[in-house]
């Protein structure tokens, strides 16, 4: 375990990287698969697993979170949810990680984390294209092994051992490259349309499903690509409606032109009447034009700005100083009593301290950096948020987020798990100097979103909040799993961020 130390000391920054220093350990069979799951509307999960096999697992002895031995730790700091090793039933150790995104571009970001620019898997990118009646999804990218062994490790990790990590891999603990699998799994909606050559396919009834598969010593760089199309009914039956409607005016309004300049034969008319056509009836022109409809202006049911919370909603935990900070602060080896850091984690929240200040007055050693990564990792989305905010941006409403929270660790968290490309503003309660329900940060919600409060929704899970945005007008759901209807009062209930969007909200909603 000696080298798995030597590699933990530094950072390692992409899953490629952790699962080298498995195999440095190891030496035997192992396999790594990559499966990209996309939505409907562009979002999706990317989950990596690697699967180590008998002989490896019993020579990895310290699997286990708290170990030194398992170089995962900045995955989860990446913002990755990392599973701990468990056996698949054969004798196999498998540890899985995985990361939602928003939208394609998003994508191509966490494709990027897996392995780096210039890892086994490289280049990804992922595009959705709406037309009418269809929307297509075209996914590219490259799996490369030519670089052998020396693709799962970089420049810095070389440096730092003194030899080139693929050599000792193979050299020092005999890392047979045929014995390293690497595969890439994609689901996308729709029907499939085209895929390069060397993909298995599998078509199930609304979506399409494409493998490549390859080894540590086929020494290739294979284009990857897959396009998929999804076709919508009712633009598709309207189109038709649409083209049958045309056709029927066109046919009416040729008869009755028909009529008007033809002659009757079935009695001749006076001779008056012979050498005159009469004009068309001005209603004519009129027949298929209707008035324009106007659109109401979006009201309860069609907000311009959803405002979410931060924890509770955003991320899973609803007390992170009580059931994240304090245990923390005690694992590594702060002194104080709960009192002592509540009261230090509301300063600091209120922006009064910064982050490094507060892991001093906790008495906690080590570099401030170094601890608020190690600190943030235990914090994770909520599931199916990130299709939540999607979809909502798919409809044109904005997004913001209020949250009790300091402004690095704030900026930390939406960067690690790929969040400001969809959410706009941020009232943070660091940098407005006030905590919630305090009423400067609707204000801060207010004068940023430039819309009346009727048309805002904000969602949280503390119903005192809820209470004092109501009060100011804004239209307010209450995000809980097990809270009852009578206890909402007059606040819409929301039970999950996942399943279809009916299921969203409670179904005795005002």
């Amino acid at each position: 375990m000696l080298l798995i130390r030597r590699i933990t000391r530094g950072r390692v920054a992409t899953l490629a990287l952790a699962f080298f220093a498995l195999l440095v350990v190891t030496g035997c069979r192992a396999d790594v698969d990559v499966v990209a799951r996309v939505q409907e509307d562009g979002s999706g999960t990317v989950e990596a697993t690697a699967t180590l096999d008998a002989e490896t697992t019993a020579a990895l002895l310290d699997l286990n979170p708290d170990s030194d031995g398992l170089p995962l730790g900045d995955l989860s700091q990446a913002g990755w949810v990392v599973q701990p090793p468990a056996a698949d039933g054969a004798g196999n150790t498998v540890i899985k990680a995985s990361k939602e995104f928003g939208t394609p571009e998003q994508f191509a970001q966490v494709m990027a984390e897996i392995s780096g620019s210039a890892g086994v898997y490289r280049d990804f990118t992922l595009t959705r294209i709406r037309r009418f009646a269809r929307v297509d999804y075209e996914l590219a990218g490259q799996l490369d092994t030519s670089q052998g062994l020396a693709a799962f490790t970089d420049p810095e990790l070389d440096a730092a051992l003194g030899r080139e990590a693929g050599a000792i891999a193979v050299d020092d603990y005999e890392v047979d490259p045929r014995n390293v699998a690497v595969s890439f799994d994609v689901v996308l909606p729709g029907t499939l349309q085209s895929s390069t050559p060397g993909g298995v396919v599998k078509e199930g009834e609304d979506t399409t499903e494409v493998s490549w598969e390859a080894t540590m010593a086929d020494g290739d760089a294979v284009d990857l690509g897959l396009v998929s199309v999804t076709r919508q009914v009712v633009p598709r039956a309207l189109r038709g409606l649409a083209v049958l409607t045309g056709v029927l005016a066109v046919l009416i309004l040729f008869a009755r032109i028909l009529r008007i300049v033809l002659p009757d034969r079935r009695r001749r008319p006076p001779r008056r009447h012979t050498s005159s056509i009469r004009p068309l009836d001005p209603r004519a022109a009129t027949l298929n034009q209707e008035p324009p409809v106007e659109l109401p202006p979006p009201g309860e049911d069609g907000h311009r700005w959803v405002a979410v919370d931060g924890m509770g909603v955003l991320f899973r935990e609803t007390d992170p100083v009580e059931n994240l900070l304090i245990p923390f602060a005690r694992q590594m080896g702060s002194p104080r009593t709960d009192v002592e850091i509540l009261a230090r984690a509301r300063a600091l929240r209120l922006g009064r301290m910064t982050t490094a200040e507060l892991w001093v007055s906790l008495g906690v050693p080590g570099d401030p950096e170094e601890l608020d990564a190690a600190y943030l990792a235990h914090h994770q989305l909520s599931p199916g948020v990130i299709r939540y905010l999607r979809s909502l941006r798919e409809q044109g409403v904005k997004l913001a987020c209020i949250t009790d929270d300091a402004t690095t660790w704030n900026t930390r968290l939406r960067v690690s798990h790929s969040l400001e490309t969809l959410i706009e503003l941020w009232v943070v309660s660091g940098s407005v100097g006030a905590v919630k329900p305090d009423r400067s940060l609707f204000e801060v919600l207010r004068r940023f979103a430039q819309e009346p409060p009727a048309q805002i929704l904000v969602i949280d899970d503390d119903l005192k909040m809820l209470d004092a945005a109501r009060a100011l007008g804004y239209a307010t759901a209450w995000f809980t799993s097990t809270g009852t209807r009578a206890d909402a009062g007059e606040h819409q209930v929301i039970r999950s961020f996942e399943g279809s969007d009916d299921d969203l909200v409670d179904s005795d909603r005002i």
